[in-house]
């Protein structure tokens, strides 16, 4: 089902670029503005200045971040600063994390392929969650000007056997092309693979796979965007042109280093909150336990949800005053009411869907329609960020939720659904820099 193929990827010039971590940087979307300045400062050939840059007064049409991102990737390459591979590889790609409250590394494993664009009606590809149209107005600017993809779209497929692994994994006991940490002390490596066995049999392993999007979703819909407007210009199109491809980085559902950290809801602008009506409202329905924050750390709050969270849904609201409440469904049927009718049960039991449906919707008054406006509800995935944000007076509440698993992730995509928003965080964020695909 799914089509992948290798590619001749551009990579910078490992005998001028000697530290690679001073031209890397997260995706796009995860980079703050103070961030953007940061890597812009670090090193004058960062990646920055091409999937991210500033704007100035005087920007027009002919002269904006855009056409100075096209004239920089020309520029680099032409001084070889960027360089392209001799053949046509799969790139294996690994991260080494250490997650916040755990002495034991965890290690991400995946490769880096081209994958034919499918629209999302196929069913070969699957998106997770809804896309916005101003990214993908902003992405495909860029893709039009430099006709390439410079970060990876992060894509999961299902290998319960670990089939693929099989020639994977003793690629991954050599010593990488490149080996380099992120600012967050993530550690990456790449491979190059240009051996067409291992290629052909990584090929034909996937061709009966379905891949979700996990991150990327903007660029993936962007791909697909600029493809149909380089066919439409395009007499001869054949469906084999490099713009019909995207580049992935696919990782295996099974891995035991995929990391789906929880996004967590602070809210505000809530004018009639009266917390001991709330409380009420949610004893009715939830076991309530006090919890002190001095004794409870955020490790040891977030172990218990998790723990709890095997066989129930759980929560922890806080509203300030180091008050901390741990929420425990009693009694799933209790929700029927108020689920969507329309989504499978899987969608309904989701620990996001129950936390909107049910306390946001139910007890706070905040609809669906408010979810876009952010009037009312912003997304963190910083536990203390969340703590100090409600304690300052910015926010009156913040909750708390679990990680949605993987195989939610997959089962919801893979029949056609797309989860509630900012249901998922992956972690870590893919580094974007180690290897370009040029359109």
């Amino acid at each position: 089902m799914a089509k992948i193929r290798p590619f001749t990827g551009i990579r910078y010039n490992l005998n001028l670029i000697t530290d690679i971590s001073l031209v890397t940087s997260p995706p796009y979307d995860v980079i703050s503005h103070h961030d953007q300045k940061m890597y812009y400062e670090k090193h004058e050939n960062n990646i920055i200045r091409l999937i991210l840059g500033l704007e100035y007064p005087g920007d027009n049409e002919t002269g904006n971040k855009y056409t100075r991102a096209k004239n920089y990737f020309k520029d680099w390459q032409k001084k070889d600063i960027l360089i392209s591979d001799d053949t046509p590889s799969i790139y294996l790609y690994s991260q080494e994390f250490t997650l916040k409250g755990h002495k034991e590394a965890q290690i991400l494993h995946g490769f880096i392929c081209l994958v034919k664009l499918e629209d999302f009606s196929s069913g070969i590809i699957c998106p997770h969650e809804q896309t916005l149209s101003a990214p993908k107005k902003d992405r495909f600017e860029l893709m039009r000007n430099c006709e390439a993809n410079f970060s990876q779209i992060y894509g999961l497929y299902s290998d319960k056997k670990f089939q693929i692994e099989k020639f994977l994994n003793p690629i991954f006991k050599t010593p990488p092309l490149i080996k380099t940490p992120d600012k967050d002390g993530v550690k990456n490596e790449l491979w190059k693979v240009s051996d067409i066995d291992v290629i052909n049999q990584i090929t034909t392993l996937m061709k009966d796979k379905v891949i979700v999007i996990g991150d990327g979703h903007h660029r993936y819909e962007t791909a697909l965007n600029y493809k149909n407007e380089r066919k439409n210009n395009n007499p001869s199109h054949t469906g084999q042109e490099p713009y019909n491809y995207v580049m992935f980085m696919l990782v295996n559902a099974e891995d035991p280093g995929l990391t789906i950290l929880p996004t967590h809801r602070l809210l505000h602008n809530l004018s009639d909150l009266n917390m001991k009506s709330l409380m009420n409202q949610i004893s009715e329905y939830f076991e309530i336990t006090k919890l002190d924050y001095d004794i409870e750390s955020e490790i040891t709050i977030s172990r218990k949800m998790v723990e709890i969270g095997k066989t129930k849904h759980a929560f922890c609201l806080y509203a300030g005053k180091d008050d901390y409440y741990l929420l425990v469904l009693k009694d799933e049927k209790a929700i029927e009411r108020y689920t969507d009718k329309s989504k499978s049960d899987v969608w309904q039991k989701l620990d996001v869907a129950i936390l909107h449906n049910f306390i946001i919707e139910q007890f706070l008054d905040i609809g669906h329609h408010h979810l876009k406006d952010g009037k009312h509800i912003v997304y963190n995935h910083n536990f203390n960020d969340c703590i100090e944000r409600v304690n300052k007076g910015e926010f009156q509440l913040a909750l708390f939720l679990n990680p949605t698993h993987p195989d939610e992730v997959m089962e919801i995509s893979g029949q056609g659904e797309l989860m509630p928003q900012k249901s998922t965080y992956f972690y870590p964020k893919l580094l974007t820099g180690l290897v370009i695909n040029k359109l």
